[in-house]
């Protein structure tokens, strides 16, 4: 496994427990075993891979959206 793969597992793994148990280092089981400014990077990391996955979404959509054709805004209405 790649050192990028390795991170990726870890950021995910952090992602997936800060969602679950929030973010208080010395609540953490970790606590021990890191120091807070280790939480913290790893916390930064995660905002970060959120961020890009959610860049990618908006971009995803964007590009769907200009391949779509234009739809009318047509009504009817009865009298």
């Amino acid at each position: 496994m790649t050192a990028v793969a390795t991170r990726e597992q870890i950021v995910a793994a952090a992602d997936r427990l800060f969602y679950h148990h929030g973010y208080e280092p010395r609540d953490s089981p970790t606590a021990p075993a890191m120091s807070a400014n280790e939480v913290d990077a790893i916390l930064d990391a995660v905002i970060d891979a959120r961020l890009a996955d959610t860049r990618r979404m908006l971009e995803q959509w964007e590009a769907e959206e200009s391949t779509r054709p234009a739809a009318s805004c047509t009504t009817s209405r009865s009298s």
